[in-house]
């Protein structure tokens, strides 16, 4: 809601005209002096399907200039072994007549037959081949698969695919397709595999990872835009109507030739990343978390560093092993992932290398602005876990920009919340929880304030006049603050908060402070 009505109302035509072009990516933020500004983003993902095949190494582009190392891990699920008890058969081009939902693009030319010789796994290879006679690799697919009638075929137990790919390094790229009619919910579930490697690979592919985000990337056969097939439905695994091999961008004047095992339908599994690294330009940056399927790392600074739950709840914030981030440098950039895997599981993540761009936006002129809209800021939510002089420490930032240059300080509104830490269910007969924050102070600066009341688990504190404060929750409770309240100055303010004993191992307390300008 912010965001929204500072863009409406505080920046200028030239700005949002750049903020509005398709497909840019930008962050809105304050800098240091308090002013509103959006930074351009780039942000090149890339994913490992199993550490050991090679996809642990890629190459990413940073459109800017060089910069300190920023990044995105997720640790992926894994997927039960190819010849598992559980594994069926989803196609296995035994009767190459069998894949007849054929079509070409324009200028197209597709082939397909078997190769009995050359061969990974399930006893045969369906060769894919492809040649390109136009002047462009943009629009130029070939596709072959299946069609199933009613009441169509069932890939149960499984929710996640394997196979391996013979890649010839074309650059062109595999879109392994599953599809549910239409009277279950009609879905399009597609997978892409980019052919930027030679040689057998082995590939696993989850149905919950659709590649659905890069389909206006490539021109295909059916229809995008808004569509709830594409974007939105979920595959019908006891329902599935069609398997298809899509080949795209097919070189221009060239040719793709590559070889797929049979493909079957396997079960996702929860896995475990220990220590994972990312190593670019001779340094490698480690990771001292074991991450489980769904949790991630997200990397802004040596000292702003976070491990979030499936969730995207915080669970901790940390510090790299590292003594230095590395330079992302401008233009390519080689980078390896590294892990103590799972035990008998592929290893699969991930990793969002972000660049940023020049910060930019102009304020529209004073007259223009209403700034009735603009009357109140909401601060990003702190989640303090520990009282270390570093997780309790964090920045609030007052604008600097207002109706002549004249603003009075704002008044800071402030929640302090001890969130319930385990489900209800799970309470009843249980011991009273350690995690309290005595006495809180917050602390602007040199300056700091004390409200003398005792926080417990699913209590909020709530001051909304800097003078008096309301507790809510099991118990109810009322004060005045103790001191000044401390005042904000122009631009970024330290601010601690601590108490007057140190809480138990499993404390935590959410922040939330708005400023209100008057």
């Amino acid at each position: 809601m912010l965001s929204t009505i500072l863009i409406t109302h505080n920046f200028d035509q030239a700005t949002l005209q750049q903020v509005g072009q398709p497909g840019r990516d930008v962050r809105l933020r304050q800098n240091t002096a308090g002013q509103w500004q959006f930074t351009p983003a780039h942000l090149a993902k890339h994913r490992i399907s199993a550490v050991g095949n090679g996809s642990e190494q890629w190459v990413t582009k940073n459109p800017y200039s060089a910069q300190p190392f920023r990044a995105r891990l997720e640790a992926l699920y894994s997927v039960a072994p190819y010849d598992g008890a559980r594994a069926t058969v989803l196609a296995d081009f035994a009767d190459l007549d069998l894949p007849d939902n054929r079509r070409n693009a324009a200028g197209v030319i597709a082939q397909v037959e078997l190769e009995a010789t050359d061969v990974k796994a399930g006893g045969r290879s369906l060769r894919f081949r492809a040649a390109n006679a136009s002047d462009s690799p943009r629009g130029a697919w070939a596709q072959i698969g299946s069609k199933y009638k009613h009441p169509y075929f069932s890939m149960l137990p499984g929710d996640a695919l394997g196979l391996w790919v013979k890649g010839d390094g074309s650059g062109a790229l595999l879109n392994i397709q599953i599809r549910s009619p239409r009277e279950y919910h009609d879905c399009i579930s597609d997978h892409y595999i980019d052919l930027d490697f030679t040689g057998w690979r082995y590939v696993e592919i989850l149905l919950r990872e659709r590649d659905s985000e890069r389909l206006t990337d490539y021109v295909w056969p059916y229809g995008g835009g808004g569509s709830h097939a594409i974007y939105r439905n979920a595959v019908d695994r006891a329902h599935i109507s069609e398997v298809n091999l899509l080949l795209n961008e097919i070189p221009a004047k060239g040719k793709v030739d590559i070889l797929v095992s049979p493909i079957v339908s396997l079960t996702a599994r929860r896995a475990e990343l220990a220590n994972p690294s990312l190593e670019l330009g001779g340094s490698k940056v480690l990771f001292p978390v074991t991450l489980q399927s769904g949790q991630y790392i997200e990397l802004e600074g040596i000292d702003d560093c976070v491990l979030y739950d499936e969730r995207g709840e915080l669970i901790s914030r940390f510090r790299p092993q590292v003594e230095k981030l590395p330079l992302l440098a401008e233009g390519a950039n080689a980078i390896r992932f590294g892990c103590t895997p799972p035990q008998g599981q592929s290893a699969r993540a991930e990793i969002t290398v972000v660049s940023l761009g020049q910060p930019f936006g102009g304020r529209r002129p004073d007259a223009e602005i209403d700034w009735k809209w603009l009357d109140r800021e909401h601060d990003i939510p702190r989640i303090v876990t520990r009282l270390d002089g570093a997780d309790n420490v964090w920045n609030i930032v007052r604008r600097s920009n207002a109706p002549g240059g004249q603003e009075k300080p704002p008044v800071l509104e402030i929640e302090l919340a001890v969130p319930q830490l385990a489900k209800p269910e799970k309470q009843a007969g249980a011991k009273e929880s350690g995690a309290f924050l005595a006495e809180p102070v917050l602390a602007i600066g040199e300056q700091s304030v004390r409200f003398p009341v005792r926080l417990r688990e699913s209590q909020q504190l709530v001051c909304r006049d800097q003078a008096t404060w309301r507790v809510f929750g099991a118990e109810v409770a009322a004060g005045q603050v103790a001191g000044t309240f401390p005042t904000l100055l122009p631009g970024a303010n330290r601010v601690t908060l601590a108490s007057q004993a140190q809480p138990a191992a499993d404390f935590r307390v959410v922040v939330k402070t708005v400023k209100v300008y008057r």
